[in-house]
């Protein structure tokens, strides 16, 4: 309903428009009314094409017909030559122009989920358990990320939620060209100015200092996570491995090579090294090594795949087991870019889903799941053209072997992180003592608007890890400060 409710400002500025130009003697009644049904059409094509996957049809239906209502009658009263005539149809176009603005404010600010009486009293929509469950965790001294993996009404859940837990991105951050390019590079689902989140990978949420997972549904990845809290159907996980806000590297590697490996392996080289750009070896200082060798770890996993049957848009195996990890490489052929939603079944009941980005032509994407009993993944995508799933690998993992490393890469990362000590919007502080030259990646996504300060001495920012802001320092006790302006 939002999106249309402003039809009848448009087409009152055409009214206040058309009126000058009567009044002025600017041009004839007949040019004006051509002019009028020109962009009437101009206007009722923009807003099928725009508005049409984001509005039901009755909304849009009815917003086009008061449209085209107003537009005749205004046409009418710019051919109309009796002076009477022409005042009733005034009359009957403000009466016209007063029901949709009723309409429209109506379904816009009335008809909504929103923070009224009944939900304040019942803790529902927005004012459901999430708030309570985050107060439990909440650090003034120390920065953190929360996987909120549900919603409580819509995507801009943290608009009314003191930006406190959203399950996306939206508008502004999403438009952030480092994030984009960051879920470009591991395979993250992404489509236009929203994103939905890190698919909750366990080595991708450590990398983007997530420590607390919420949900409403069973858990996708449950490795290294810890029962909290919960209330009303929300649940609160705590995350043994993650990494703090400013963690550290001794050695690098540059995109050009990085993007020489597939997403998988992507997530777990960011573990090992930084992923710095190609020309970024000339600022650091000579402590920090680039090491492009890489242990590929999609290779071990052949001994692990599994056989699956594909039928149509539905990927069939065994029963995933508990203790195991499921990594599925999911091929699609699309015609154009487009949301799906691959569902977690075991026979008929839907334990989990996970977003999906069709990408125009053919391309892949790897999804880690751990729901013990899930037996079949159907897609289905948002899209009126025709697409198929090309192929399907799937590896069954025990959990001990997938993630042996990661609690290894946690400590390693953790050495000589960054102690915040003041934290504000604009301006965070803190020290770190390092034990050799080193990079410290701050888990911000890289902005030209901020900048950098140790031990007095302005300092400059890196693009580190493709989305986010990094530090070159040299051994021993350093004081940092970064600032936003």
């Amino acid at each position: 309903g939002w999106k249309l409710s402003s039809l009848w400002v448009i087409i009152l500025l055409l009214i206040f428009a058309a009126g000058l130009w009567q009044e002025k003697e600017a041009i004839e009644a007949n040019k004006a009314g051509k002019v009028l049904l020109i962009v009437n059409v101009v206007l009722v094509a923009l807003s099928i094409y725009f508005f049409k996957d984001g509005v039901q049809v009755f909304y849009l239906a009815t917003a086009l017909l008061l449209s085209l209502t107003l537009s005749l009658l205004l046409f009418l009263i710019l051919k109309e030559t009796n002076e009477e005539k022409k005042g009733y149809l005034k009359y009957l176009l403000v009466l016209v122009a007063a029901a949709e603005v009723a309409g429209s404010s109506y379904r816009v600010v009335n008809n909504k989920s929103g923070l009224d009486a009944q939900v304040l009293k019942e803790e529902i929509y927005y004012n459901d358990a999430t708030q309570e469950l985050l107060a439990q965790v909440e650090d003034e001294t120390d920065f953190y990320r929360v996987d909120k993996q549900y919603t409580s009404t819509a995507y801009c859940d943290s608009l009314y939620q003191r930006y406190k837990g959203t399950a996306s991105y939206i508008g502004g951050v999403g438009d952030n060209d480092y994030t984009q390019k960051l879920y470009n590079y591991l395979g993250l689902p992404v489509l236009e100015h929203v994103q939905r989140g890190t698919d909750q990978n366990t080595i991708i949420n450590a990398l983007c200092n997530v420590k607390y997972v919420m949900t409403k549904n069973q858990r996708l990845n449950t490795y290294g996570l810890e029962y909290r809290s919960g209330k009303d159907g929300i649940t609160l996980y705590e995350s043994k491995y993650t990494l703090p806000f400013g963690y550290v590297y001794d050695t690098y590697m540059t995109e050009s090579d990085f993007l020489e490996y597939n997403y998988v392996d992507r997530r777990n080289l960011m573990m090992e090294r930084c992923i710095l750009g190609d020309e970024a070896g000339e600022l650091l200082p000579e402590g920090i090594k680039e090491d492009a060798f890489y242990r590929d770890f999609s290779e071990k996993w052949k001994a692990y795949q599994a056989e699956t049957t594909l039928e149509g848009k539905e990927i069939h195996f065994a029963p995933i087991q508990e203790g195991e990890v499921a990594i599925l490489k999911l091929t699609t052929s699309a015609q154009e870019d487009a949301w799906a939603e691959a569902y977690y079944m075991q026979g008929n009941v839907m334990l989990g889903k996970v977003d999906v980005r069709l990408v125009k032509g053919k391309s892949s994407r790897y999804m880690e799941f751990m729901l013990a009993g899930t037996d079949r993944i159907p897609v289905s995508a948002v899209t009126s053209k025709p697409y198929e799933i090309a192929s399907v690998e799937l590896y069954v993992i025990p959990q001990e072997v997938y993630f042996a490393q990661l609690p290894e890469w946690i400590e390693e990362r953790s050495q000589g992180s960054f102690q915040m000590s003041h934290f504000e919007e604009e301006q965070i502080e803190g020290t770190a003592v390092l034990s050799q030259d080193s990079i410290m990646v701050f888990t911000i996504p890289y902005d030209e608007n901020w900048s950098a300060w140790a031990d007095g001495k302005k300092q400059r920012l890196l693009q580190a890890n493709v989305g986010f802001m990094g530090l070159a320092l040299s051994e021993g006790s350093h004081e940092i400060i970064l600032k936003y302006r």
